[in-house]
């Protein structure tokens, strides 16, 4: 019974495999076409790399804590504001409206990628290393 099923599992492997490479070939890929394009395709995933941050405050303080910054840009945040920067785990604390620091982290590279919470809110930004 289980030669069976891996007999029937790979003739849809190989059905699927070949019905793959008859559509490439009707839409005009040839064989190196199809393995230069696989290679770019990885190249760019391994390239693609990103650094993440987090905001997080209320729409309505006057602070919020910022965390995954690297030195540079604590110093350049710290300047920006011209605050003492405190410390907190894993991240430091801005007295700045958490709206102006992600637009401060924008002029940076970040953008804002996904956000949560209600009355206290956490933004998490990317940038591209």
């Amino acid at each position: 019974m289980l030669s069976a099923v891996r007999s029937m599992l790979g003739a849809v492997e190989l059905n699927t495999t070949s019905a793959l490479a008859n559509y490439a070939t009707e839409a005009g890929f040839s064989k190196e076409n199809l393995f230069s394009l696989y290679e770019a395709t990885e190249e760019a995933f391994v390239m693609s790399t990103y650094w993440y941050v987090a905001v997080k405050g209320s729409l309505h303080a006057q602070d919020c804590s910022v965390f995954g910054l690297i030195p540079a840009e604590v110093e350049a945040l710290c300047k920006r504001y011209s605050h003492p920067k405190v410390e907190v785990v894993n991240g430091i604390i801005i007295k700045c409206q958490p709206i102006q620091v992600i637009n401060t982290l924008s002029e940076l590279g970040y953008k804002v990628v996904c956000s949560t919470g209600e009355a206290e809110i956490v933004w998490t930004l990317q940038r591209e290393v």
